[in-house]
């Protein structure tokens, strides 16, 4: 959406709902709208998320939906049970932090 139209649009917001423009007025256009971003499509957590998904659905592109979903589910599901068995073992052993997170307190200090 280009700059003008948006103004436009803002300008309706502004006269029909005027608790709504209060509140939209309080966040910087550059945070909420292509129009006022400079240039950039996409920030890098979205980027890193894209990434993120294409990696994981990286084997199952010629899949149905339904299998690319049930690939996604299986692989999410799998790794919060790795996660919570390992985090139950951890407390089971009486730690309180992971050990990588204890070095990096200890290398800290």
């Amino acid at each position: 959406m280009k700059q003008p139209i948006l103004q436009a649009k803002l300008s309706a917001l502004r006269t029909e709902f005027h608790q709504a423009a209060l509140w939209i007025n309080r966040i910087p256009l550059e945070k909420w709208t292509q129009a006022y971003d400079g240039g950039k499509r996409y920030g890098h957590m979205t980027t890193n998320l894209a990434e993120c998904m294409n990696s994981i659905l990286k084997g199952a592109r010629s899949l149905p939906i339904w299998a690319l979903v049930k690939t996604t589910f299986q692989g999410t599901n799998s790794w919060f049970v790795e996660r919570g068995t390992k985090a139950a073992s951890m407390i089971a052993g009486g730690r309180q932090f992971p050990e990588d997170i204890v070095t990096s307190f200890r290398k800290n200090q």
